[in-house]
């Protein structure tokens, strides 16, 4: 196999191809499904859970950021498969409790409330801390409530104090989350 340009810029496309179409099946998934059911899509850019937003947008930037990769050739190609490698790497490392609820929210179907309790039960995993069931149902609420109250901190849910406890920070008149009074 020959490494020149046209050769590289023929893999970049392939890989390029493959993620644009795995990026686009997974609009169809039963994750993002679960996941929209509390108000959040994968953008289709950064592949992150994000607030609103449209493909109308995010699909010709990814395309373009495409472009650019493809016509680098075989730094491209090694952008790409950094990229995806990456991914699968910092999925790798996640707690076990959190592999499991992404499985679940995967293969099954959930109303929005479990949708909500499995995204809490998540953030307990990663914080490595457990809310107590009162928080735990603030924060479920406050979940359910980002659905339809435009909220830049969509993911401040729960916050670990300075005691180690987990909290629902409470918003004030201006906005600010606070605990106890103290700005979060």
């Amino acid at each position: 196999m020959a490494f020149d340009y046209e050769t590289g810029v023929l893999a970049a496309l392939l890989v390029s191809a493959a993620r644009q179409v795995y990026a686009l099946s997974m609009r169809a998934s039963r994750l993002h499904t679960n996941i929209g059911k509390i108000g959040l899509r994968q953008s289709y850019v950064t592949g992150r859970w994000k607030r609103g937003g449209s493909l109308l947008w995010e699909v010709p930037l990814s395309l373009a950021f495409s472009a650019v990769f493809i016509l680098l050739s075989w730094v491209g190609f090694a952008l790409e498969v950094t990229a995806a490698a990456y991914e699968v790497w910092k999925r790798s490392g996640a707690p076990q409790a959190v592999k499991e609820i992404q499985w679940k929210l995967r293969n099954f179907p959930f109303s929005p409330r479990q949708v909500a309790e499995l995204q809490v039960a998540m953030m307990e995993a990663v914080l490595g801390k457990t809310a107590s069931p009162k928080e735990r149902a603030r924060a479920v609420e406050r979940v359910l409530s980002l659905r339809t109250v435009p909220d830049d901190d969509a993911m401040l849910v729960l916050v670990p104090t300075e005691d180690g406890t987990l909290v629902v920070p409470d918003r004030d008149e201006d906005g600010i989350y606070t605990i106890n009074g103290r700005p979060v």
